[in-house]
């Protein structure tokens, strides 16, 4: 069974707030910048028709990949998801150990090249924080999408590079099937 219709919304909000109590500068200084992505159903720039999503686990020391093109990634019916275009990739980090970091790239074989430069090009997902139970954030955007290509460029490459401690991460990816 197909699906329908797919859409997406991420919000980006972010409030920071500066107390002074200067004399020339007494009060709070909120600084704001708010993004809302609304992507609508479909496969050209800026909008999707697949979106995907996880809550998984690594092993202390451990990687795996994930086959963007493959029969691997399932629907919540199951139905194999194959994307043509990866447009957002999200990942939250659930530890909250410092050191419990995940490192996400294009594999070293049949990689899939996105925003990385090579296959030892990597982004860091650092760990939460245990101070205000925050989650570590990776957030990679590009609403033009990044080609996914089936048996030579699909294989995203995740690592768990801490030696003592499993990790446990949530992913989302939305993309476009064409």
């Amino acid at each position: 069974m197909a699906t329908d219709s797919v859409t997406a919304q991420i919000l980006i909000d972010v409030l920071g707030t500066e107390l002074w109590s200067a004399e020339n500068l007494a009060g709070a200084v909120k600084n704001r910048a708010r993004r809302d992505f609304a992507l609508a159903n479909g496969t050209s720039d800026g909008q999707c028709d697949l979106v995907w999503s996880d809550r998984r686990s690594l092993a202390a020391a451990t990687s795996e990949t994930l086959d963007l093109s493959g029969t691997a990634l399932t629907d919540a019916a199951g139905t194999a998801i194959a994307f043509a275009q990866v447009d957002y990739i999200i990942v939250l980090n659930r530890n909250t150990t410092a050191g419990d970091d995940l490192h996400i790239g294009q594999n070293s074989s049949n990689g899939f090249t996105g925003p990385w430069a090579d296959a030892s090009d990597r982004a860091v997902c650092p760990a939460g924080s245990s101070a205000g139970a925050q989650d570590g954030l990776l957030f990679i955007g590009n609403p033009q999408g990044w080609a996914v290509t089936a048996g030579t460029g699909d294989l995203l490459y995740i690592e768990n590079i801490d030696a003592s401690n499993a990790i446990s991460y949530d992913i989302i990816i939305i993309g476009r099937s064409a």
